[in-house]
């Protein structure tokens, strides 16, 4: 065989190799790489399984959330999300596992492969049906094919034709409770409606009292005058009197 031909042969074979590469590496709906990569290994002791794709483990007297990269349980108001944890919990609570570190999440929790004495728990999960490959944000194909192949035997979760993922649950409670809250909040608006206003009182003219009158006679002519007249209190004679007292005056009517 010519150098030449295995030369080409190699050089086929080296730009298929990327070719598959490159396929490997695709992009998720978030439009980062789907296939994730481990950045660092820690240690530590599992003190809880909050749900079957979330635990938590003490390393250097530390508390750390982490959330299993790739896959996605089913919650625990799900079918089989009880179930599910349990399994989880049975495998590994209060053991020391391997948190193979890919990130942290949009909660703050680390991201990774949990292994057990050298098993991929989150492989085992899948294998198992206790929960899903969750593609939209990896394309682990170890995990595709743990999901094949627990579909093709109906393990756990996959015993119903029509499981519901866990991702179109929440997507249900979010669009319930927002419907609730309209609800709610159109039911207080109606209510607020139906509340009859207070009429406004709007205060009416008051009329000026009219004024208090004193009287004067005029002794001489006998005539009463008010307190509006001018001749009140300017006669040559007279004194205070009542309003009955003497004739009324014809300019003040007395």
């Amino acid at each position: 065989m010519k150098f030449s031909t295995v030369l080409y042969g190699l050089a086929g074979l080296t730009a298929f190799t990327w070719f598959l590469a490159a396929e490997e590496v695709r992009i998720a709906k978030d439009g980062e790489p789907c296939l994730p990569v481990v950045s660092e290994v820690m240690r530590g002791k599992v003190v809880n399984v909050k749900d079957a794709d979330t635990i938590a483990i003490v390393r250097d007297r530390k508390l750390i959330s982490v959330r299993f990269e790739g896959i996605d349980a089913p919650e625990t108001g799900q079918d089989h999300g009880t179930k599910a944890k349990q399994a989880l919990g049975e495998w590994i609570h209060g053991k020391v596992v391997e948190i193979h570190v890919t990130g942290i999440d949009d909660y703050k929790r680390t991201l990774g492969y949990v292994f057990l004495d050298g098993v991929n728990i989150n492989e085992k999960l899948v294998r198992e049906g206790w929960a899903w490959h969750y593609t939209d944000y990896n394309c682990d194909p170890m995990l595709a094919k743990a999901e094949v192949y627990a579909r093709s035997k109906q393990h756990g979760l996959w015993d119903h034709d029509r499981p519901i993922p866990p991702w179109e649950y929440r997507k249900l409670l979010r669009e319930r409770r927002a419907l609730a809250a309209e609800r709610a909040r159109s039911k207080r608006q109606t209510a607020r409606d139906l509340v009859p206003t207070k009429p406004v009182i709007v205060p009416s003219k008051v009329r000026p009292s009219a004024p208090t009158l004193s009287y004067w006679l005029n002794t001489n002519s006998g005539v009463r005058h008010n307190s509006t007249c001018q001749h009140y209190g300017n006669t040559k004679a007279g004194r205070s009197c009542s309003g009955s007292d003497g004739r009324a005056c014809g300019i003040c009517g007395g």
